[in-house]
């Protein structure tokens, strides 16, 4: 995994757009659209092989070698045979990222016989330049003014960011979150993921804090090695939730053959979320409730913490990591000491943390937490 220019792809200080112009159909076209329209604040240039003095008022020239300058990201809408040679020819010139959003690129293939997204993967090696794509919706940045998509509408600012597969479902999710105010750090689809995968997007998101939270959308995991070392960091400072689709051999959008004795491959993946810390849902439904309550997630008033456990061993630990963290114990108030002391046992220490007891009950702790939740001197617990 690397995050390596990933802060070129999502603070771009310029922008070249290679295939943009003014067809109300053209994909750059819309692109670049979407980039003026949301206010970008770098600087902008066209690339175009027809003679075009600017594209909606944007500087354009004929080819890279004469941008004048080398940009930070470029943006590729141009014809799927052309897109390896124009990989290969941005990071000759030294841009460091490129998004390609031409689609079609494992249906369309080079003379070798190969899909066409295997010669950008290999163009990109070549030349290290960084490639999210191809068959990207883009990526929306809000805080930044930056929509370097061709979606319909732009997000609003946010604390989840959302990696998703699917440009469809992407779209999907944009208009349900627009209407109900729920806003993004940061917006965007993998694609065909040649070069940017989840673990590089993970890593990166894990160290940001702008990003509260993490919504992942799964069709397949190309190296479940590498995600597994991500999202396990990336969950132990932040929620990460999931919907992997591909339940079921018939809907699995990359079949593989499975291990003798297996059936089904899902159960695996289950077992490989929930190993790593991350919370699988079911279906576009649920993502749409734990997104909702992510975003209505309020910011904790202070960092004093009522600490319960089943002994005395995890509670000393959780004070150690508290401790670590810059947070301190909550002092209980008298009131919440003689109630407690009426569920625990007589030689209970009667302060924080609290110590239900090796056998403590569902029952226990929800009579506890009920005691905590109306203390002033804890404004919350765990």
């Amino acid at each position: 995994m690397s995050t390596r220019y990933l802060e070129s792809l999502f603070n771009p200080s310029s922008i070249v757009v290679i295939g943009a112009s003014e067809r109300a159909d053209n994909l750059g076209g819309m692109v670049l659209r979407n980039l003026l329209g949301g206010g970008y604040p770098g600087q902008l240039m066209v690339v175009n092989q027809n003679d075009y003095d600017n594209v909606h008022g944007v500087p354009c020239v004929k080819k890279v070698s004469r941008m004048g300058f080398s940009p930070d990201l470029a943006i590729i809408c141009t014809p799927p045979d052309t897109v390896p040679k124009m990989i290969k020819r941005l990071g000759e010139a030294g841009v460091r990222t490129a998004i390609v959003m031409t689609g079609g690129m494992s249906r369309s293939h080079s003379k070798t016989g190969q899909p066409l997204m295997y010669s950008v993967r290999d163009a990109a090696r070549e030349t290290g330049i960084r490639v999210l794509g191809p068959n990207t919706i883009g990526l929306m940045v809000p805080a930044r003014s930056l929509n370097a998509t061709y979606a319909h509408m732009g997000a609003i600012p946010g604390k989840v960011a959302f990696v998703g597969q699917s440009g469809t479902i992407a779209s999907s999710v944009i208009d349900w979150a627009f209407a109900r105010g729920v806003g993004f750090s940061y917006f965007l689809t993998l694609g065909d993921g040649m070069d940017i995968d989840h673990d590089d997007l993970i890593d990166y998101l894990a160290q940001d804090s702008q990003t509260r939270a993490i919504l992942l959308h799964i069709e397949n995991i190309p190296n479940p090695r590498r995600f597994m070392s991500a999202v396990r960091v990336a969950s132990r400072t932040k929620p990460v939730i999931a919907v992997k689709s591909g339940r079921v051999p018939e809907s699995e959008w990359f079949p593989h053959e499975l291990p003798a004795g297996l059936t089904q491959s899902d159960p695996i993946y289950d077992a490989m979320l929930q190993r790593a810390g991350v919370l699988r849902v079911d279906g576009l439904g649920q993502m749409f409730d734990a997104l909702e309550t992510l975003t209505r997630m309020r910011p904790l008033r202070r960092e004093t913490l009522a600490i319960m456990a089943n002994g005395v061993g995890p509670g000393v630990l959780a004070v150690d990591r508290l401790a670590y963290l810059g947070g301190e114990l909550a002092k209980l108030s008298g009131k919440s000491i003689d109630s407690l002391a009426e569920l625990l046992p007589p030689y209970w220490t009667r302060k924080n943390p609290i110590d239900l007891g090796y056998a403590a009950s569902p029952e226990l702790y929800a009579k506890a937490i009920k005691i905590l939740a109306k203390d002033p001197e804890v404004p919350m617990f765990s």
